[in-house]
């Protein structure tokens, strides 16, 4: 059994992350699906999209959601779910490329080691570049 990973973004932006990392490695070696929310949405609607898609993923190990900014209709729709199955999701808020990345690269993982992997990959790939860094 794996984990699933479930995007949640304003949008398509996360299906366009999702996009650059399948270039980059080829198909996803986990399921992964992308939600895209629009103001045009209803909440209940989105909210029920996210539950359906939750159930699809789980494959028994739960399923990991990484969500683009804290407070916003993503993440607040994905905590509504998370509320009523604590115990088999995780979030993670702030997507970037690398975090999506680690998915892949790490997609044998348990839940919690994965959202650790891509916690600290998402935030480790920031970095302030000056003319002393090199790569």
């Amino acid at each position: 059994m794996t984990v699933g990973v479930l995007i949640v973004t304003h949008n398509n932006s996360g299906k366009e992350l999702l996009s650059c990392c399948t270039s980059i490695f080829g198909d996803a070696p986990l399921d992964i699906e992308t939600i895209g929310v629009s103001s045009k949405d209803s909440p209940e609607e989105a909210q029920e999209k996210i539950k359906t898609s939750i159930e699809r993923l789980d494959g028994g190990d739960g399923v990991l959601l990484i969500t683009d900014l804290y407070g916003a209709t993503p993440c607040n729709l994905a905590i509504k779910v998370m509320q009523a199955i604590p115990n088999k999701i995780k979030i993670i808020t702030g997507i970037n490329l690398q975090m999506i990345l680690k998915t892949f690269n790490y997609h044998d993982l348990g839940l919690d080691q994965l959202a650790a992997k891509v916690l600290f990959g998402g935030s480790n790939g920031i970095n302030l570049i000056n003319k002393e860094k090199t790569a």
